[in-house]
């Protein structure tokens, strides 16, 4: 398939702009290395570390039919999600990476520090996830995307969303299907609860769009209501976020829903 003339020219921007990056990192005598603490290029990660603290392990084994999270047992399902289950409406969730330490750091480098030259890597990570998803659901890729949206004013006051950075990439170098169909309505940071708080959350913290926002864009986006989404968020904790989120899509009429998500805290 020929690769869109948009996706030709958003690489060539992308690398133009690694370029620069390249150069006053340089100048700049570079970034620390998360994982080894030595220097490197403008993202703080190392060729090594990358391929060393970035094992993609895949689905098809050991992983939780249900929230994805790496199996302690022969079950299918986690103890969580065999115990108390909070993932009722999504079709199953694909998790990249365990939140570790060294994780922690990158992500907090990422949002807090407004590190940008990050967003690359995760989207390269999402697009091998994206495709290993497919695989293993037994779907065709290029699924739509669904991100989860931030919390009211975050783009103003920031500047940018990372989730939203991310479908730039994806949807600008591989061509994917953005569908921004959610809205947030609570402005509580989810970091700050604990796990009874955040299930609590559930169905209280997004709704869809106006209907007449939402009917035009999936028509002129997937020309209509499409079978199956993928839901995109950076870090599942508890599962309410993607809870939330795929019940409201359901109620649109989507009948699938799946998730992928960065990193999974364990």
């Amino acid at each position: 398939m020929n690769t869109p003339l948009y996706c030709r020219l958003f690489r060539l921007r992308a690398a133009f702009v690694r370029f620069v990056q390249y150069l006053l990192s340089a100048a700049d005598n570079g970034s620390e290395c998360i994982g080894c603490g030595k220097k490197c290029g403008p993202v703080p990660v190392c060729s090594e570390c990358l391929h060393r603290l970035f094992s993609f392990p895949g689905y098809r084994d050991g992983r939780c039919r249900i929230c994805g999270k790496i199996l302690l047992s022969a079950e299918e399902t986690c103890l969580s999600c065999r115990a108390a289950p909070v993932l009722n409406h999504t079709d199953g969730v694909f998790p990249l990476q365990p939140y570790r330490l060294w994780i922690q750091n990158l992500v907090w480098l990422w949002k807090l520090q407004n590190c940008r030259t990050v967003t690359p890597l995760f989207a390269r990570l999402l697009r091998k996830g994206l495709l290993d998803l497919s695989a293993a659901a037994g779907v065709p890729d290029q699924l739509p995307i669904v991100p989860v949206p931030p919390r009211p004013g975050k783009i103003r006051k920031n500047g940018w969303d990372q989730i939203d950075d991310l479908c730039s990439y994806l949807h600008g170098c591989w061509g994917y299907t953005i569908l921004p169909l959610l809205e947030r309505i609570s402005d509580n940071p989810q970091k700050k609860l604990n796990r009874a708080q955040r299930l609590e959350t559930v169905g209280k913290s997004y709704v869809l769009r106006s209907a007449s926002y939402t009917g035009r864009v999936l028509q002129k986006r997937t020309n209509g209501i499409p079978p199956a989404v993928v839901l995109l968020d950076d870090v599942m904790t508890t599962g309410a976020t993607i809870e939330s989120c795929a019940a409201l899509l359901k109620q649109a009429g989507i009948g699938t829903v799946y998730a992928i998500t960065l990193f999974v805290v364990d």
